[in-house]
């Protein structure tokens, strides 16, 4: 099954007023309807947002994006002011037409990358498919069962693509997250470097720990080469400054560790050179 709905099934080439008829919108009937139109209207707002929505290409920017947006706005306001004046409605296709008007800005926003405006648009989608639920109360029966049936297939197709735009949402943040973490104690180790070049041992070492305090949050295991070479560098500044061998040792055995966890073993240099300064120290206090 598509997901995608037929975008134009709430509105008629001859008004707004939303019937039974289906219109399957393309590029020829939306030309068609926006050259028959003589005033602005939903359906021509509709239709002249869905033509510009298909000239967008990546390389021709986000401006048919956001003159798509106007149009549909537009729609959206001339929706919720016709459902306003109209109490004495015989049916509730308004409120169908607004959640399908609020997931045409939902899928815009999308393609122009503003997945937080998608999310809201989605989820006003389905507070209006809600909406058009409980108004339909007073259909008989049969008519009520279809009508919920396609209700909810309006109702499901949208909560797809809300729950899609939270999962992307969730995973950007947490790249977010990690990168700012990596530049973060990139900078504390730069800082205590800088520190330490200045004889300022204590800043240093401070500096150093909250780098490895930080690699412990973004990593959350010590296998990382990144937790190896911060440790590496608290062990030097302990055997520079002969404040605390036995701290130093621990710091070298735990780089020996996790050199060997990411199958570096005794042949490597790297591994050699942290034997080299372990051994000077081993059993000094």
């Amino acid at each position: 099954k598509t997901e995608q709905p037929n975008l134009m099934d709430h509105f008629t080439s001859n008004g707004n007023k939303p019937t039974k008829t289906k219109i399957k919108m393309n590029s020829k009937n939306v030309d068609a309807l926006i050259k028959t139109k003589g005033k602005a209207d939903i359906a021509h707002e509709i239709a002249m947002g869905l033509k510009h929505l298909s000239e967008f290409t990546p390389e021709s920017g986000t401006k048919s994006l956001d003159e798509a947006i106007a149009c549909f706005l537009r729609a959206l306001a001339m929706e919720k002011k016709k459902m306003k004046n109209n109490v004495r409605r015989s049916d509730t296709g308004d409120a169908l037409g607004i959640a399908r008007t609020y997931e045409l800005l939902g899928d815009t926003y999308k393609q122009k990358g503003a997945l937080k405006l998608a999310k809201e648009h989605y989820m006003e989608a389905m507070t209006a498919c809600e909406n058009h639920r409980q108004n339909d109360k007073k259909k008989s029966a049969n008519n009520k069962e279809t009508s919920s049936r396609n209700k909810m297939d309006d109702y499901q197709r949208i909560q797809n693509k809300e729950h899609r735009v939270t999962c992307e949402l969730y995973r950007s943040d947490q790249k977010h997250k990690r990168v700012s973490l990596r530049r973060k104690y990139s900078d504390m180790i730069k800082l205590g470097q800088m520190n330490l070049k200045s004889g300022k041992y204590d800043e240093a070492r401070n500096r150093y720990q909250e780098a490895l305090a930080m690699c412990m949050m973004r990593y959350g295991v010590e296998s990382s080469m990144e937790v190896a070479r911060v440790r590496e560098l608290l062990g030097d500044l302990c055997v520079q400054t002969k404040s605390d061998f036995e701290e130093a040792q621990g710091h070298y055995r735990a780089v020996l560790q996790i050199l060997e966890r990411n199958k570096i073993g005794q042949d490597d240099e790297r591994y050699e050179a942290v034997v080299q300064k372990f051994i000077p120290i081993a059993g000094l206090q």
